[in-house]
């Protein structure tokens, strides 16, 4: 289970990483839904594909 401290861990990084606000305004909406873990699964597989 993921819990809120850890969901606090991944807005931190992504707000360290993705200088895009629309991003970071995605997270704040679905934040308080279960799309955000298909969010930060996607940010997570995009970050793999970035870094081939």
């Amino acid at each position: 289970m993921i819990t809120s401290s850890s969901i606090n861990v991944y807005l931190f990084i992504i707000s360290i990483l993705t200088p895009f606000s629309p991003f970071l305004f995605a997270i704040k909406v679905l934040s308080s839904s279960q799309y955000v873990l298909l969010f930060i699964y996607f940010f997570i597989c995009l970050s793999y594909f970035v870094s081939y």
